[in-house]
């Protein structure tokens, strides 16, 4: 019992959100990867999710002109900037760590 410290329950939690900003982020990976797949073009709302995960908040961005999106002709999506993409990954990587610190009980953390 002497040797019981309580540094190791803090490391706990913070590798616990960290754990879970990881799985969070893999699987938003894994759903955009599988958006590619034969099944998923069977599966026009899974695709309509994913796409709507990419392009929705990069549409405030590009509402308030910042040149998140490709010079767009005719109809279709647009591509994305390097800007885009930037401020997507930090969009979604803020609201992960957000759910991540909020799962964890790392309240004090958001401060």
């Amino acid at each position: 019992m002497a040797g019981l410290s309580l540094g190791g329950v803090g490391k706990m939690k913070k590798s616990n959100s960290t754990l879970i900003f990881i799985t969070l982020v893999l699987l938003h990976v894994s759903l955009v990867l599988l958006m590619r797949t034969e099944w998923a073009t069977h599966a026009v709302w899974f695709t309509n999710v994913v796409s709507a995960s990419l392009f929705l908040p990069l549409l405030v961005f590009d509402a308030i002109h910042l040149p998140v999106f490709e010079h767009r002709e005719g109809f279709g999506w647009a591509s994305f900037t390097l800007l885009g993409w930037v401020l997507l990954c930090l969009f979604w990587a803020m609201v992960y760590w957000g759910i991540a610190l909020l799962a964890s009980g790392r309240k004090e953390d958001m401060q």
